[in-house]
């Protein structure tokens, strides 16, 4: 006679695996042939699940392996310099905000670390207070690239350089590969203009050089033996024909001063 037999109902994270005894090969159903007593054996085997276990970009993680079913593997992620972990995703997580935790192999698992870069802030100042403003400072991200701008809010300033967690006179400033803090100074000065005197012939003239916006400089010119001063020439002059007068140097200036041999009869 022949019989079948049938596993119908078999023990979660088992899989049946094979017959012994009397018959030989994994078909479920099984038929055989009875002829006289027979002893079969149903052998089962404990299921193996995979373990993906993935990073997201600014950390690591333990690695993938395969677990025994109703086993709580234990998952690791470590963030790099500049990040922290976020929590995990995936099915089976003990705890997802946890950087340690297990995960539960009753089944297949993908899991994923996520990791979040550290927020940074870029802080300027200006000094003299009010003479300029800065565009580009606020938060940034770890590695981000920040472009700071000063500019002078009148035509009295011009920007010096900058001071603080950096010195330098670039402008606009570039600060890579953000990683920490900054605060900065925006450094204005007076502007400087160059005065230029131009002395005819016939005498010399004294008081050029470069001076701040805005200040008045003394100028003055003396005829030689035999000559007399006939007047200044250019702009900015208080009086242009006294000798010695000053120049309102609000920008560059370029003053000659004439002189004309005298004549007698």
């Amino acid at each position: 006679a022949t019989i079948t037999v049938d596993l119908d109902s078999i023990t979660d994270g088992y899989s049946f695996s094979h017959w012994s005894g009397e018959a030989a090969g994994s078909d479920n159903p099984l038929n055989i042939a009875i002829n006289f007593s027979t002893s079969v054996t149903a052998n089962f085997s404990l299921n193996q699940y995979l373990l993906s276990v993935n990073a997201g970009t600014g950390g690591i993680v333990t690695e993938s392996g395969t677990f025994d079913h109703g086993i709580d593997a234990v998952i690791t992620a470590t963030a790099l310099a500049g990040y922290y972990f976020s929590g995990w995703s995936g099915e089976g997580i003990e705890d997802n905000s946890s950087a340690s935790t297990t995960v539960s192999m009753t089944g297949t698992r993908n899991v994923t670390a996520s990791f979040t870069p550290f927020s940074y802030t870029i802080s300027a100042t200006i000094s003299p207070i009010g003479t300029g403003q800065v565009t580009g400072s606020g938060t940034y991200q770890f590695g981000d690239e920040a472009n700071l701008t000063a500019a002078s809010n009148s035509d009295e300033y011009t920007f010096l350089s900058w001071t603080g967690d950096i010195n330098s006179t670039d402008n606009p400033l570039t600060i890579t590969s953000i990683d920490s803090n900054l605060t900065l100074t925006a450094n204005f000065s007076l502007q400087s203009h160059n005065l230029v005197i131009i002395s005819g012939e016939g005498g010399s003239v004294e008081g050029a050089g470069n001076f701040e916006h805005g200040s008045l400089q003394v100028i003055n010119a003396t005829p030689n033996e035999g000559y007399f001063f006939e007047g200044w020439t250019g702009s900015g002059i208080s009086d242009p024909n006294s000798t010695t007068t000053t120049i309102q140097m609000t920008e560059d200036r370029n003053i000659t001063a004439s002189f004309s041999i005298k004549k007698h009869s």
